[in-house]
This record gives C-alpha cells, structure tokens and sequence, in this order.
C-alpha cells in the first residue's frame, strides 16, 4: 500500500475531525473530576515512576507488605510505562491530575494515529472519522486514556507500528529495525503486545525476507537481554 493518491480531508472534515477531539477530551476531564481516589494499579505504578524520578531505583516501598523484597526490587512490572512516567512526572509533577494527563495526550496521540492510518489505506474520508468516532467513544479507549496505566501507551506504540507498516509495503534493514523497535516497545510497556510483535514480525518477513525479519528481532533481544 502506498501514500501515492491518498485522500486528504477537506475543511469541514477537519473541522469534524476537530470537534472529536474536543468531546473526547471533554469527556475526559469529567471522568477524572469524578473519579478522585487513585485506583489500586495507579497507586503502585505512579509510586514506581516517583522512585525512578528521585534516583531510588525500580522498587515500590508502599506493597512491600503485601510482596516481600517489593521495596528493593519490582521486576515482575514492565518497565517502559514507569520509566516514561517518571520523565512525565519530573517535569509535571506527580498530582493525580497530572499523571493521568499523560494518558490523555497518548489517547489524543492514538487517535491521530488512527486518522493516519486511515488516510494511508486510502479509505474514504467518512469511514476515516468514523473509525475515529468509533473508538473516541469506546468506554475502554476512553478508561484506558484517563488512568495512569499502560494500556493507553501500548496500544499507541502498536497503531504507530500499524501505520509504518501500511505505509512500507517493503521495508529496508533500518526501517524493519525501527518497526521492531517500536513494536518491541509496546511488549516491555506491557506484555498483551507480544502477540501483536509476532504478527508484525511475521508481516516483515513475508514482505522482505528473513534477513529484516532478523534486524526487526534485535531491538526486542537488545531489550529482553538486559
């Protein structure tokens, strides 16, 4: 599939396009007014990235009486989130609000991915938004984007994998790295992604050869040998 002759939006479908966005936020920021008390996960992933922020390494002080050496080591939590987080959380700081943000700008960010995987298949303009439409109001995409998990951050790496993908029909060495390292990503964010890894290794190798199937497997060898 090529970029060659894609449909681009007119005025008023931006405009649309737009308005999606808004209400998506909108319904957003109402679900995070509503929902004051950090949920269990958020509580042990925001206390790993403060940890990682303030130099005291990849542990979690708060469930060490529910997980012995948990204080010392948390190893068994993938690593991407926390550590984003922890950038995330430095510069913003670690308010409730604020590290469900996060989430909400990868949300926005996977919705425009969305738009340009759309674009890129060549589909028409009105399926286009629709499929945004569709999954702006999707009640998990929209959990998924208002809390300080991984999810939300997973499932954007993995579209941005989609997209290069239908954009490269044939990948060269560099690019078939760097869909691996995108997709590979996605798995040390959290770990229902190896299933989509496979299958995008298995895309690279139809399309060209074992060769870049084997530079598309290094980053996550890179990353599961460390």
């Amino acid at each position: 599939m090529s970029l060659k002759g894609r449909i681009s939006l007119s005025c008023l479908e931006i405009l649309l396009f737009l308005a999606i966005l808004d209400a998506f936020l909108a319904t957003l920021l109402v679900y995070g007014d509503s929902w004051l008390v950090p949920w269990h996960d958020e509580v042990v992933i925001v206390r790993l990235a403060q940890n990682l922020a303030e130099g005291k390494g990849f542990r979690n002080d708060l469930i060490d009486n529910l997980l012995t050496g948990a204080d010392e080591r948390t190893y068994w939590q993938m690593p991407l989130y926390p550590f984003a987080l922890s950038v995330w959380g430095k510069l913003f700081g670690f308010d409730l609000d604020f590290v469900r943000t996060f989430s909400r700008v990868i949300g926005f960010a996977s919705l425009f991915l969305l738009l340009e995987l759309g674009q890129s298949l060549n589909l028409p303009s009105s399926v286009v938004l629709l499929s945004v439409l569709w999954t702006a109001t999707d009640l998990t995409f929209q959990f998924s984007s208002n809390f300080a998990r991984p999810e939300a951050m997973t499932g954007c790496l993995l579209l941005l994998t989609v997209v290069l993908l239908a954009c490269q029909p044939k990948l060269s060495l560099t690019k078939s790295m760097l869909v691996g390292l995108i997709s590979g990503l996605a798995v040390f964010c959290h770990p229902i992604a190896f299933p989509c890894w496979l299958v995008a290794a298995a895309v690279v190798v139809k399309r060209s050869g074992w060769r870049n199937g084997f530079w598309f497997s290094l980053p996550f060898l890179f990353f599961a040998s460390i």
